[in-house]
C-alpha cells in the first residue's frame, strides 16, 4: 500500500510540475476575471482525486478541461450570488403595516425600518423568511440552501444585529 501511495504521490507530484504554469496562463488568458487561486486549486484537487483516469498522453489537455469547466462553474456561481445579493438589496420590511395594525407608534416603526435596513442582505433575508415568511428549522434550512442547524445560527446572529442597530438609534 506504501508503494502503490508513493507511486500516486510521484505521478501527482509530475503532473503538477509539468502542467501548472500552463494551466494557470490558460486560466489567466481565459478567464481574467476568475479567482485563480480558486481555480487552480480546485483544479488539481480534482486531479488527485481523479489521478488514475488520467491518461499520461492528454494530462494536459485533461487539466485544462477541468480548470476551464471550474472557472466556468465559479462566474455562474459569483453571477447568481451577485443577483441574489442584488434582490435582497432590495427587500423591503414588510412589518409596518402588520404593526400599525397593533398601534405601534409612528417612530417605533421608522426605529425598526432603520435598523432593518442597515442589515446586510443575508441578514435581512433570513429574518424576512424567518418572521415574516414563518419558515423555520429545515424549511429555513432548504430555502439558504444550508443545514438546519447553520440556519438556526445564522437567524440568531441576524437577530442580535437587528437588536443592536434598533437600540443604537435611542442612543444621543
Amino acid at each position: 500500500m506504501a508503494r502503490h501511495s508513493a507511486r500516486r504521490e510521484a505521478r501527482f507530484d509530475g503532473l503538477f510540475r509539468a502542467h501548472y504554469s500552463s494551466v494557470e496562463a490558460f486560466v489567466r488568458g481565459q478567464f481574467p476575471h476568475a479567482d485563480l487561486a480558486e481555480v487552480m486549486s480546485s483544479t488539481f484537487a480534482t486531479a488527485w482525486r481523479r489521478l488514475d483516469d488520467i491518461r499520461v498522453e492528454a494530462e494536459r489537455g485533461w487539466l485544462i478541461g477541468v480548470a476551464n469547466n471550474t472557472a466556468l462553474n465559479s462566474i455562474r456561481g459569483r453571477r447568481r450570488r451577485d443577483a441574489r445579493d442584488e434582490a435582497y438589496r432590495t427587500i423591503t420590511f414588510r412589518g409596518p403595516a402588520e404593526l400599525h395594525d397593533h398601534d405601534v407608534p409612528p417612530e417605533t416603526l421608522e426605529h425598526l425600518s432603520v435598523a432593518f435596513e442597515r442589515l446586510s442582505a443575508s441578514d435581512r433575508e433570513i429574518i424576512q423568511l424567518a418572521a415574516f415568511d414563518g419558515l423555520t428549522g429545515a424549511d429555513l434550512g432548504a430555502a439558504l440552501g444550508v443545514s438546519p442547524g447553520t440556519a438556526a445560527v445564522r437567524l440568531h446572529r441576524a437577530r442580535q444585529r437587528f437588536s443592536e442597530h434598533y437600540r443604537k438609534q435611542d442612543q444621543p
